[in-house]
């Protein structure tokens, strides 16, 4: 179990530098954790984003139904990222009507503003689906709206960073 629990954490660090090589890894964990008749859905969840991430998007939207059909209900986090894996799949697949569908439902969720650090991401590939559309004028509003919520948590996370060099530094001062 631990070989197959540090596979997992592996693939989570490989995510964003490596998405393919991450692949690799949550499949294989996936593949092993079916062996030991544990839950797979972390695995299979991981596997579709890294293969959305490395662009192989019919081999991602398999692991993403998978990953929904095996998912916790009370898991809404899972739920979530694998909606917003396969709205991105049906976008890179020519289904934009799909894909809004999709979007719409994650935005209009009574939890939605518990994922606002996934909010603009989800208004951004919504507004790409609604541009395949041909609705620009409401492709740009959330396109605005997304660039607005990221703006909004930069600027936080600065300034969150400013007070802690502010005190460190003080703290500093007084010991000299």
């Amino acid at each position: 179990v631990r070989f197959w629990l540090a596979t997992y954490i592996r693939a989570q660090i490989a995510l964003k530098p490596k998405p393919a090589v991450a692949a690799i890894k949550f499949t294989n964990y996936a593949a092993g954790a079916r062996k030991l008749g544990m839950s797979t859905t972390a695995a299979e969840g991981g596997a579709c984003r890294a293969l959305v991430a490395s662009n192989q998007m019919t081999k991602a939207a398999r692991y993403c139904l998978t990953a929904r059909q095996n998912a916790n209900r009370t898991d809404v986090l899972a739920t979530f990222l694998l909606e917003e894996s396969l709205g991105e799949i049906d976008l890179a697949l020519g289904k934009p009507a799909e894909a809004l569908k999709r979007f719409n439902g994650l935005l209009a969720e009574p939890l939605a503003p518990v994922f606002k650090a996934r909010a603009d991401r989800v208004l951004a590939l919504r507004a790409k689906a609604k541009a395949q559309l041909g609705n620009y004028d409401s492709a740009y509003e959330d396109a605005t709206a997304a660039m607005n919520i990221s703006t909004e948590r930069n600027e936080a996370m600065q300034e969150r960073e400013i007070a802690r060099l502010r005190a460190r530094f003080s703290w500093d001062r007084q010991r000299i």
